[in-house]
């Protein structure tokens, strides 16, 4: 949070998604007003039980220019399909939260039945080098990672970072 680099082996990497997940967690649960919550009871309870992270969960880090304080959620509807099949529109989760210099970003999908267990990519909607500016650190496939990573944003790039998946309206 004070732009201070680190590394994170994997049991910090979880670690931090799991606080992540419950962040994005309270903050779906906050505004109800105008939808339903997206995150089911059994996701909430698994977490708050046994600290298990929702499937199809991502989460990334990254550095913002200047110090600040933000969290933003979306709910996006995407069109999922594999080959030939008709898309089928899917329910997801994105929150984006700056701490100080750290972003993090949490995005959860609700893959329906027929698709779990297959292979799927969700495509950004922005034309930035992702790739540069986040570190992926759920699921943990590295058992070390750093941050800050390569790039940082700046300015306008939290929006543009909070709108990167935008594909509709959850239903």
């Amino acid at each position: 949070m004070q732009n201070i680099a680190i590394s994170l082996n994997a049991e910090q990497q979880t670690a931090h998604a799991r606080w992540a997940v419950m962040k994005s967690m309270v903050g779906d649960a906050i505004e109800t007003r105008a939808r339903s919550m997206f995150y089911t009871s059994e996701e909430r309870y698994a977490m708050r039980e046994t600290g298990t992270i929702p499937d199809n969960t991502r989460v990334w880090l990254g550095s913002y220019s200047r110090s600040t304080l933000y969290i933003d959620g979306n709910d996006i509807g995407l069109d999922m399909h594999a080959g030939n099949e008709i898309p089928e529109l899917v329910n997801s989760c994105l929150h984006t939260i700056v701490v100080g210099y750290l972003v993090i970003q949490v995005f959860t999908i609700h893959v329906p039945e027929k698709y779990k267990g297959r292979p799927f990519e969700i495509k950004t909607v922005t034309e930035e080098p992702w790739d540069d500016i986040l570190v992926t650190f759920r699921p943990v496939n590295r058992s070390t990672i750093s941050w800050p990573p390569r790039l940082f944003l700046k300015n306008t790039g939290i929006q543009r970072l909070a709108q990167r998946f935008s594909g509709g309206i959850r239903l």
